[in-house]
């Protein structure tokens, strides 16, 4: 049995095999559309710099769909272009696919789109030395739907580690997941809450996230000998951290003190 699919072709709807590219009545009327109301988002795509872009990608991708393995030769953007514009030649935001996991990978955005609800949404960042106080100020004051975006969660998620305990290699696929995760951010007003876990303050998160949503700047103020103790059991250098903590200018943010035990 032949799967078809129902599309528009000349104003009428006709039956064409699932798999056949057909350029529809929808796609047109989208593409003019697109054009009169995202002229420079169409513009960029007709551009030297795109091209130029996408023939480096393809050829650093050897040609290969990054999600299946297939032959691939769509240049496609992880994070949506319209997301993050600034970015949109970004290399490490861009990845070859084939079309069938592009059109895949199309589809499950536009279904998270649509079960978007509007929410006020806030950003906390939390920082402080070393110890379980970030978290155990989050776990009291989160709802019941949030975000909570922790480094030794993560770290303890995907190496199976004790928690506090890292791994190096693991290190740079946790600081790119968080990067595209907060980059993502900016068009997302799904939660009510996101917390972020920092040891320093970090003002890039901060510039990226400022003209989108409100920022509560959180400095857990952790006795000393505390984290000391922490940092001696995790084996932390905690005088290296201390001193650059320290060197932030933590003005403007809110200082909240830690329970001594």
């Amino acid at each position: 049995m032949v799967v078809t699919k129902l599309t528009m072709q000349g104003g009428k709807p006709s039956k064409q095999p699932y798999n056949k590219r057909v350029r529809t009545d929808n796609d047109r009327t989208y593409n003019q559309r697109r054009a009169i109301t995202k002229k420079a988002y169409l513009d960029f795509y007709h551009s030297k710099e795109w091209k130029q872009t996408r023939a480096e990608v393809l050829e650093r991708d050897l040609y290969i769909c990054q999600m299946c393995g297939a032959a691939g030769n769509i240049v496609d953007h992880i994070i949506p272009s319209l997301t993050d514009w600034n970015n949109r030649t970004d290399a490490d935001n861009l990845e070859t696919l084939c079309r069938r996991c592009h059109d895949l990978k199309t589809w499950k955005e536009k279904q998270h789109q649509k079960g978007k609800v509007k929410r006020y949404m806030i950003i906390n960042i939390v920082v402080g030395l070393p110890s379980e106080d970030k978290l155990n100020y989050i776990n009291k004051h989160k709802t019941n739907n949030d975000l909570i975006l922790d480094f030794d969660n993560l770290m303890h998620a995907l190496t199976g580690l004790d928690l506090y305990k890292h791994n190096k290699d693991t290190t740079y696929y946790i600081d790119l997941f968080m990067s595209q995760v907060v980059r993502l951010l900016k068009d997302d007003t799904n939660y009510n809450n996101v917390w972020i876990t920092r040891t320093y303050p970090d003002n890039n998160i901060i510039n990226l996230l400022s003209n989108y949503h409100d920022i509560n700047k959180i400095f857990i103020d952790t006795l000393e000998e505390k984290s000391k103790i922490f940092c001696k059991k995790n084996n932390f250098d905690f005088y290296k951290i201390k001193n650059k903590l320290n060197s932030y200018d933590l003005t403007g943010w809110k200082h909240l003190k830690a329970p001594q035990q």
